[in-house]
């Protein structure tokens, strides 16, 4: 017994301890992956962030670049000494205005250039004048006639933003004027927004090696030339460059397509750094180099350590006292095993004790039931033979074998068998012993026999089948027959069965009065149907299988306006308009052919004709009940005038709702059109004003007055936001691209503007060929578009975004669809969520439909459909 308890606790506990072991494994593994993956997130969110940040830095830096030139551009003198070909008098004018920008807004280029694209006056080098200029940024201006800006790449390796834009005046033109900046602090203001260290890298093909070597002295910098293979450093924010970063540097960079993450350690100073990096490229798409971030992970690796040790110290206390409380367990568990072996070796010993008792008890009650003279049998409670006795053998000639499974249905012709169903089944249903007197055709001929059926219940009380005992009084069945014959052959035994008559006439009355009590019974339970069907406020009626009434209640009555002795006999399609005649000819002919009715024909809605003529609608139900050989049709008749005029009145509700919420709609674009036309025409003019006088008084403030100039250019500054915020006020509130260009051009416009804001990837498709709307379905379908792009921001948390817009026939169809998150059925459902219900009645308001579906991690499809007019 010492053996194999050891052996018991080995069997558990070493499976324990190894499952602590690789659970503490899988945990110090699990913090490694989970670590690891944290920081590559973190710089992958960096990525993104500079990505974006980027993108802000040279958009706002364009937008105040064309603020300078619109400025510039408001001077007619200026204008005209362009058209004029004046350049002195270009230049006395522009000086002032250049040396101001440069100072406080550090604007380092100011050109003017004559149609031809030749230099006409260089404010910042007005000795160098006449060479013709073939960058990039004004060659676009000169194609397209229209504002352009890019960066560039100058010849000492800086990145210079540059703005032209042509003018023209009376519809010629008359030149072009660049005003251009050199992005020199960029990325240390991106750095320091960040909390990122940067590496600025320029392609070597852009440059001259001698010029940018003369500028890297210039600036002390140590940085050479052939570090990398394709590119130079330019700028960093990093004193010196980490030890190693070189050849990492040189692995990952050079290429347009964005390199995976890198990780390197400076042997120097012991530091681990984590890098990756984004193309650099103009606003044309034009690579330029790349920029590099790098992450100090050494605080991540002290965290780790840290964790690491924790989870040791945790699974070495825990672990020690799971394997103590298990020790300790298995010896509770051992025991009671032991006191359980022998209770169920006693239980054992006793079972099989009662066993064989039953076993002897059902072996004498076998005996007895197999050497009586009466038949035996016993069913289960569908009626299929369980067992029977030798004399139930005999008289059918068949074995027992035979006969297990098999009901009347298959022993006896099927009149025979019903009867014998229907007396098993009564037994069943009362759950108590019957007699009955049955006759059954036998191989040797027809047998009657007194049956005595009980039902068979388990020891909770439940009935599991019946058993029948039958006695064969064939005999005195046929003894009984032949008195019979004898009586009316010989006169003389009358008066000895005289005696026997009235025995029988008196058994005769007995039935008699029983059968009387029965017929009472059944005219009492006609009374009590009859009461309670005029007791319902439904009409009832009955008819027989081809339509005819035989039997109507007093609500029927009420109902319909006729009495029962105005509808005897009559057919039903009486009391039916004739639209719906030929609905009950159909029904009628399903009863009578099936003898049942579909589900779907049961029930349904009709219109009653009274017997003044009117009609009303009603909800009609049909019921075929089967009597005997014959069959009734029990129909219920509801009067549902109120119910219709109800649903009728929230129909119109409904649609009052729908044209108010319209209508609110209408207003409220009339509303948003007004208000925007006001701050256009108003407050825009203001701040215009105000930018220009306030810049006409900086320039008269003297020198001395630093505190007043400040405070000037700062107030300056705030207009040139407030305008800026104007801006988008105006086109949130009603967006210009839709009245001028269409919904096409404006659904574009805004995808465009979606995937600036968001960085979501986003691609729209617009076929719709001719396409005009009116303007009312225009701004509607409009802001539909801008809610669902609302949703995928707010909820969807997605990273790509498909707009199709196409026209179909006289049909205008719009679809977005997301890889989102999805929607679920409670969030498509919500009476609360105002931005699906404005889609859907701003669609239906229209005359459209729309569709939004959004199975759980499958993304978010938005279809809507309204007709082109």
């Amino acid at each position: 017994m010492k053996q194999g308890t050891e052996n018991f606790k080995v069997r558990i506990l070493v499976p324990f301890g190894l499952a602590l072991l690789l659970i503490l494994g899988v945990s110090f593994n699990f913090i490694f992956w989970q670590q690891q993956n944290h920081v590559d997130q973190v710089m992958h969110q960096n990525l993104q962030r500079l990505q974006n940040a980027l993108d802000q830095v040279l958009r706002e830096e364009a937008q105040t670049l064309d603020s300078y030139l619109s400025l510039l551009l408001t001077h007619p003198e200026l204008l005209r000494a362009l058209e004029e070909k004046n350049r002195d008098h270009l230049l006395e004018l522009t000086q002032p205005l250049f040396a101001n920008l440069r100072e406080n807004y550090g604007v380092t280029h100011l050109y003017f250039y004559r149609p031809d694209r030749t230099a006409f006056l260089r404010v910042h080098l007005p000795e160098i004048h006449g060479d013709a200029i073939n960058r990039n940024t004004l060659l676009n201006a000169a194609k397209t006639l229209r504002e352009n800006w890019n960066i560039e790449v100058g010849r000492f390796g800086t990145l210079t933003l540059r703005n032209v834009r042509p003018c023209i005046k009376d519809g010629q033109l008359i030149g072009f004027v660049e005003i251009g900046k050199e992005l020199l602090n960029f990325t240390t203001q991106i750095s320091h927004l960040l909390n990122i260290e940067m590496i600025l890298l320029l392609d070597k093909k852009l440059i001259q090696r001698s010029e940018w070597e003369t500028r890297q002295k210039a600036k002390q910098r140590t940085w050479k030339w052939d570090l990398l293979r394709d590119e130079v450093v330019i700028d960093s924010t990093l004193n010196s460059l980490p030890g190693g970063l070189a050849p990492a540097m040189g692995s990952v960079s050079g290429g347009d397509v964005p390199a995976p993450l890198f990780s390197l350690k400076d042997p120097r100073t012991g530091r681990n750094w984590q890098g990756g990096e984004i193309p650099l490229r103009d606003n044309q798409g034009i690579p330029l180099g790349h920029i590099l971030i790098l992450h100090d992970t050494r605080p991540d690796a002290k965290t780790l350590s840290f964790q690491v040790m924790v989870l040791i110290a945790i699974a070495v206390l825990g672990g020690g006292c799971l394997l103590t409380l298990a020790w300790f367990y298995v010896q509770f568990i051992e025991k009671s095993l032991t006191q359980a072996r022998r209770d169920l070796s006693l239980e054992i010993w006793k079972r099989e004790a009662t066993g064989k008792s039953l076993l002897e008890s059902e072996s004498r009650l076998q005996d007895i039931i197999n050497n009586t003279n009466a038949v035996i049998f016993s069913k289960d409670p569908k009626g299929r033979h369980l067992h029977i006795n030798r004399e139930c053998e005999r008289i059918l000639g068949l074995k027992c074998e035979a006969i297990r499974g098999k009901t009347v249905f298959d022993l006896f012709p099927r009149e025979i068998a019903e009867i014998l169903e229907c007396n098993d089944q009564k037994v069943l249903a009362e759950g108590k012993p019957v007699q009955y007197e049955e006759t059954l055709p036998l191989p040797d001929g027809k047998h009657t026999f007194i049956s005595i059926k009980f039902p068979l219940k388990d020891a909770a009380g439940n009935t599991y089948g019946l058993c029948g005992i039958s006695t064969d009084i064939s005999d005195r069945k046929r003894a009984e027959e032949e008195l019979i014959k004898a009586h009316s052959n010989l006169e003389w035994e009358v008066a000895q069965r005289t005696s026997e008559l009235r025995k029988t006439n008196k058994q005769l009355q007995i039935e008699i009065s029983e059968r009387e009590k029965i017929e009472q019974s059944l005219i009492d339970s006609q009374l009590r149907t009859r009461a309670v069907v005029e007791g319902v406020l439904d009409g009832i009626i009955t008819f027989n299988d081809k339509g005819d009434i035989e039997t109507l209640n007093s609500s029927a009555e009420l109902l319909f306006g006729y009495t029962l002795t105005e509808l005897m006999r009559k057919n039903f399609s009486l009391l039916l308009a004739p639209e719906n005649r030929e609905n009950l000819d159909r029904v009628f002919g399903e009863i009578r052919k099936r003898g049942r009715i579909h589900p779907k024909s049961s029930s349904s809605e009709m219109v009653g004709l009274r017997k003044d003529g009117s009609t009303f609608p009603m909800e009609v139900a049909f019921n075929p009940v089967t009597l005997g050989k014959g069959m009734i049709v029990v129909g219920v008749f509801k009067n549902i005038t109120l119910k219709k005029q109800a649903e009728e009145n929230i129909k119109n509700s409904h649609e009052q709702l729908r044209r108010l919420y319209s209508h609110i709609q209408t207003i409220r674009e009339e509303e948003r059109n007004r208000i925007a036309r006001e701050i256009h025409d108003e407050l825009g003019q203001v701040l215009t004003t105000l930018k220009l006088e306030l810049s006409w008084l900086l320039k008269k403030l003297p020198e001395a007055e630093t505190q007043a100039r400040e405070k000037a250019q700062s107030i300056l500054n705030d207009i040139d936001s407030t305008i800026q915020m104007v801006k988008r006020l105006i086109t949130k509130l009603r967006p210009e691209i839709l009245d001028l260009l269409g919904i096409g051009e404006a659904i574009e416009w805004q995808t465009e503007e979606f995937q600036q804001r968001t960085g979501v990837e986003t691609e729209c498709i617009i076929n719709a060929p001719g396409l005009s709307l009116d303007p009312e379905r225009s701004i509607a379908l409009f802001r539909i578009f801008q809610e669902a792009l609302t949703n995928v921001t707010r909820h969807a948390e997605a990273s790509r975004v498909v707009v199709n817009l196409r026209r179909n026939d006289d049909k205008l169809e719009l679809e977005v669809i997301d890889d989102g998150k999805g929607l679920d059925e409670s969030s498509l459902s919500n009476l609360t969520s105002y931005g699906l219900t404005g889609m859907r009645e701003r669609v239906l308001t229209l005359g459209g439909k729309i569709s939004i579906e959004g199975p759980t991690g499958q993304g978010t499809r938005i279809w809507v459909r309204i007709p082109c007019q």
